[in-house]
């Protein structure tokens, strides 16, 4: 990584810290939010949503082929929203998908975050998609237009980067004779 991407990330980092002094209520949203992740939901809003969760469980392992278009109504899962709408199977097919395209992700990083000109890309790209795979498991887009757009487009984009770099490889850096001129004959 380049020295302004350092210096960029530590601006971002230093803002974030300061900004959250200053904004009402985040004090309070991220120890709801922890506690929530702990099972432990102190508001009204977290506890809704857990029960949404246990309920979709229930309702898969009731009827594990799935119930129908939209009979789970809105669960904030995505992969829990299938599973109860269209079966386990297609709910094992979408997050398969997801850690299939993360998995290829990932194995490509270390080659592509030592270019200078695919490493932030590559980078920026895990992590957007990471950041889709936290509001497909814990938001919930598919009924939201305004969500799932920007979601399916960065797994769009992270799939065609995918297929674009699966051929190339990482240029050469030896200066030898024969790998400067190919065609000239060193004899």
């Amino acid at each position: 990584m380049k020295k302004h991407g350092i210096a960029v990330a530590a601006l971002v980092l230093i803002v974030g810290t300061v900004g959250y002094q200053f904004i009402p209520n985040t004090h309070e949203r991220v120890v709801t939010g922890i506690a929530a992740l702990q099972g432990n939901p102190i508001d009204h809003s977290a506890q809704d949503r857990k029960d949404r969760a246990l309920q979709a469980v229930n309702e898969v392992i009731e009827s594990p082929f799935g119930k129908g278009w939209s009979s789970a109504g809105w669960v904030h899962s995505d992969f829990l929203q299938v599973a109860v709408n269209l079966g386990l199977l297609a709910a094992l097919v979408f997050l398969g998908g997801y850690l299939y395209t993360l998995l290829r992700l990932v194995q490509r990083m270390p080659v592509w975050l030592k270019s200078t000109a695919q490493g932030e890309l590559a980078l920026t790209l895990l992590l957007s998609f990471i950041g889709v795979g936290s509001l497909l498991a814990m938001q919930g887009v598919q009924v939201l237009p305004q969500m799932v757009l920007p979601v399916w487009f960065v797994w769009s984009m992270v799939d065609i980067w995918l297929r674009q770099t699966a051929e190339v490889r990482e240029p050469s850096y030896s200066y030898a004779p024969a790998n400067l001129y190919p065609a000239a004959n060193f004899q």
